[in-house]
């Protein structure tokens, strides 16, 4: 069973989408409606990334915008975009970091 994680925004909350979800062997859970900021990184990704990179933007075919979506995140985005939430380093320096911590542990 694949576990996706929701807003409660209403499209997800109708009978129709978790009927759907319940056929296709999905476990869907939401968070309750304070706590807003679950999705907070993800979704500033997703507004940085829109604006940067796709917006007003039209690719001709859908492996052209795969080339595009995947060179913009793991040739920028990971190795050098800084992050609030990840102590002010990029995803990939946070990463090394972590492993480093783990290997001394073990």
């Amino acid at each position: 069973m694949l576990n996706i994680h929701l807003d409660q925004d209403i499209q997800y909350t109708y009978t129709d989408w978790q009927t759907f979800a319940k056929a296709n062997n999905l476990q869907v859970s939401m968070s309750r409606r304070v706590k807003c900021h679950d999705n907070a990184v993800a979704e500033n990704f997703y507004s940085n990334f829109k604006k940067e990179r796709t917006k007003r933007r039209i690719h001709k075919t859908r492996d052209g915008t795969k080339a595009i979506i995947l060179n913009r995140i793991e040739l920028f985005y990971n190795p050098n975009r800084r992050h609030g939430t990840n102590e002010r380093v990029s995803p990939k320096q946070f990463e090394d970091t972590y492993i480093e911590k783990i290997k001394t542990v073990y």
